[in-house]
C-alpha cells in the first residue's frame, strides 16, 4: 500500500463530503466543523493558534 496516496485519497473524499454538507445548506454543521478540522490535519496544514500563544 501506498500511505502518502492513500491519504490523499482520504482527503479527497473529505473535501466532496464537504461539498456535498455545503450543497445541502449543512455548510455550519457539526459535521461540517469536523470535516475541515480532518481535511486540515490530513493535509498538514498547521493548526490554529490556542489563546494563550502569541503570533510572532
Amino acid at each position: 500500500m501506498d500511505k502518502g496516496n492513500d491519504t490523499k485519497t482520504a482527503v479527497s473524499l473529505m473535501k466532496m463530503a464537504l461539498a456535498l454538507l455545503d450543497k445541502a445548506g449543512e455548510g455550519t454543521s457539526a459535521a461540517a466543523c469536523h470535516l475541515q478540522a480532518a481535511i486540515d490535519a490530513g493535509s498538514g496544514a498547521p493548526k490554529p493558534l490556542a489563546q494563550s500563544e502569541k503570533v510572532p
